[in-house]
């Protein structure tokens, strides 16, 4: 079963077109079922082998995935893709964690109009979200 993450909006991800740009059916064979769903200003074609990278924290999460879905939603198009490599799918899930929760920060700071710290902001998102960030699947 495949799980998916949507990521949050106005949390930088970079995504662009490998230098291989399709993947072939033999890269296909053993690739993560982790999906990852995000917002672009453009689109991508199906089964394009993209790269990405959030470099929001400090290792950047970068990895090869191949887009499995591309629509139009408003002026963006939600795309979505899944990991070419499944020893990636950990890491994925860590930095979307990370994104998660300095979305979540922002969101607070706004509310209270007032900064709150990093430790702060991820104590709460784990006692409001994280349960339910672990379930997250299709």
């Amino acid at each position: 079963m495949s799980h998916q993450i949507s990521h949050p909006a106005g949390i930088p991800i970079n995504c662009r077109c490998s230098a291989t740009s399709t993947v072939t059916p033999a890269a296909l064979q053993n690739i993560s079922d982790e999906e990852l769903c995000f917002q672009s200003p453009t689109p991508f074609d199906l089964c394009a082998r993209v790269t990405l990278s959030i470099d929001l924290f400090d290792p950047p999460f970068h990895g090869e995935a191949w887009v499995i879905g591309c629509h139009p939603d408003g002026d963006r198009f939600e795309v979505r893709v899944r990991l070419l490599d499944p020893d990636k799918a950990f890491d994925l899930r860590m930095a979307e964690q990370l994104c998660h929760i300095e979305h979540y920060k922002r969101q607070r700071a706004q509310e209270l109009m007032q900064q709150i710290n990093d430790d702060t902001a991820a104590r709460e998102w784990i006692e409001r979200f994280a349960e339910s960030f672990s379930r997250r699947s299709d």
